[in-house]
């Protein structure tokens, strides 16, 4: 009872697997950071790694290490779409995030690392949670 060797049901099974990877990764980030009051200096290096390698998996689409010929199955034009709207869902995240810095009262008592932070944070969280919900609808209407 061993999972087919064929191209397309791989790239299914990993497309669904990237998907609640994603949904998860991006609970985990805001859980973390929600409970991380004042970082030190480590917390802060590992929230940076952890963004950045999070944006990296938002620009390429995550699968860099999958074959090429699975990964082109798994980057559909419903998937590429669903990309294109998790990152715009990430942007207007942070666009908004970073106007509540600046018109709500009291924001202002936040430190510029502390914001962007923030604001990073929230905008990472809605692109791989907008992405990890497409993408599951999409299996499940298939």
């Amino acid at each position: 009872m061993g999972y087919s060797k064929d191209p397309v049901e791989i790239a299914d099974r990993q497309s669904r697997k990237r998907a609640i990877l994603l949904g998860l990764c991006g609970i985990a980030f805001l859980v973390v950071q929600a409970l991380a009051t004042r970082p030190h200096q480590g917390e802060s290096a590992l929230w940076t790694f952890t963004a950045a390698l999070y944006l990296l998996l938002l620009a390429t689409g995550g699968g860099l290490l999958t074959r090429t010929k699975i990964r082109a199955l798994m980057n559909d034009d419903v998937t590429r779409e669903n990309h294109r709207t998790a990152v715009a869902a990430g942007f207007w995240a942070a666009m908004l995030t970073a106007l509540g810095f600046y018109w709500v009262p009291g924001a202002d008592q936040h430190s510029a690392r502390e914001a962007i932070r923030i604001v990073v944070t929230l905008g990472v969280v809605a692109s791989l949670l907008a992405f990890s919900y497409l993408e599951l609808r999409a299996h499940r209407n298939a």
